[in-house]
């Protein structure tokens, strides 16, 4: 929990240990960083709320842990992040809509967890995003039509979930597409021809 006490720390890199037990709320307290990696590690229990009070944060890493519960909503204050990687986790609930305040980031990835409810809306405002990852969840609803405005993105993965409804046309806008995966779903309807631009 000291760690919290060390208000100038920039940079926090603590992967590939085997850390267990929860994050420290006290992280929350350390205003001024700007790169926090605890990925393989053996952490557990809840992402702390605590963690949206970084507001100078530009990479948080926590993949390939054990944590649990949902995305906190406080995530939506980190608008100086550029990668959010939470994949390989046991996070459980909504993606949150507060992420589409995130319009600074350039990877999102929350694949290999066991996420619910839709993709919300709100992620067609990342428009600086490259990749964006959501395979191996429980993910229901249609794709929104909104991702059609992500026309930075070069990798889109959505494999693995329950997604349904039809591919939407605003996916032809995506003319920097390289590698696009919506395979294991419940999509129905006509491939659009607008995949063509792609």
């Amino acid at each position: 929990e000291s760690l919290g006490n060390l208000t100038s720390l920039q940079i926090l890199h603590l992967y590939r240990n085997q850390l267990s037990g929860p994050i420290p709320e006290s992280l929350g307290n350390l205003t001024s960083l700007q790169i926090l990696y605890l990925l393989w590690n053996e952490l557990s229990g809840p992402i702390p709320e605590s963690l949206g009070n970084l507001t100078s944060l530009q990479r948080l890493h926590l993949y390939g842990n054990q944590l649990t519960g949902p995305i906190p909503e406080s995530l939506g204050n980190l608008t100086s992040l550029r990668e959010l990687h939470l994949y390989r986790n046991q996070l459980t609930g909504p993606i949150p809509e507060s992420l589409g305040n995130l319009t600074s980031l350039q990877l999102l990835s929350l694949a290999y967890n066991e996420l619910t409810g839709p993709i919300p809306e709100s992620l067609g405002n990342l428009t600086s995003l490259r990749e964006l990852s959501l395979a191996w969840n429980q993910l229901t609803g249609p794709i929104p039509e909104s991702l059609g405005n992500l026309t930075s993105l070069q990798r889109l993965y959505f494999y693995g979930n329950n997604l349904n409804g039809t591919i939407p046309e605003s996916l032809g806008n995506l003319t920097y597409l390289s590698y696009l995966n919506l395979g294991g779903n419940q999509l129905s309807g006509p491939i659009p021809e607008s995949l063509g631009n792609l």
